[in-house]
C-alpha cells in the first residue's frame, strides 16, 4: 500500500517528470507539425499563410455562390447543382462561362432553365466537334486489296 503524506513530501527530481510537446495542426488539408518546446517563427508563418489563403478560398467561393444565386433561377440553380454531381468539371466551366456573361453585362436578366439547356446544348456541340475517333486498319502482305 502506498502511503500517500510520503509521496507528495517527497521531492520531485527532474528526471521523474517528462515534458513532451508537439504542436500539430492541419491546416488546409496538411498536416504541419512541430516538435520541442515550441514553433519556430517560420512555422508560424506558413499556418498563418495558409490560414489566410483558406480564407481568401473560402470568400471568393462564397462571392461566386451569391453571384450565381442572383443570376440563376431556382429550377437553373437545381439543373446547376444536379449537373455538377455528375460532372464537376463541366459544372464549374458553365458557371464560370455564366459568372463571365454577367460581369460583361451579357445576360438579359435572370437566366431560367430553357435557357440554361440550350447553353449546355452549345458546350456539348463543340465538344463533340473536338473529340474525333479515326481507325486506321493495318495492311498485312497476303491482303490483296
Amino acid at each position: 500500500m502506498v502511503n500517500r503524506e510520503t509521496r507528495l513530501d517527497a521531492p520531485y527530481r527532474t528526471t521523474d517528470i517528462l515534458f513532451v510537446c508537439h504542436c500539430v495542426c492541419v491546416v488546409g488539408g496538411r498536416l504541419i507539425r512541430t516538435g520541442g518546446g515550441g514553433m519556430g517563427g517560420q512555422q508560424m508563418q506558413q499556418i498563418e499563410k495558409a490560414k489566410q489563403q483558406e480564407e481568401q478560398k473560402a470568400a471568393a467561393e462564397e462571392q461566386r455562390a451569391q453571384i450565381l444565386k442572383a443570376i440563376l433561377s431556382p429550377e437553373a440553380r437545381e439543373r446547376m447543382c444536379n449537373i455538377k454531381m455528375v460532372k464537376e468539371a463541366k459544372g464549374r466551366q458553365i458557371e464560370d462561362m455564366l459568372i463571365n456573361r454577367a460581369q460583361r453585362g451579357q445576360l438579359g436578366g435572370v437566366v431560367d432553365e430553357d435557357t440554361l439547356i440550350q447553353m449546355l446544348e452549345s458546350i456539348n456541340e463543340q465538344q463533340q466537334e473536338k473529340s474525333k475517333v479515326s481507325f486506321t486498319r493495318r495492311r498485312m502482305d497476303d491482303d490483296w486489296d
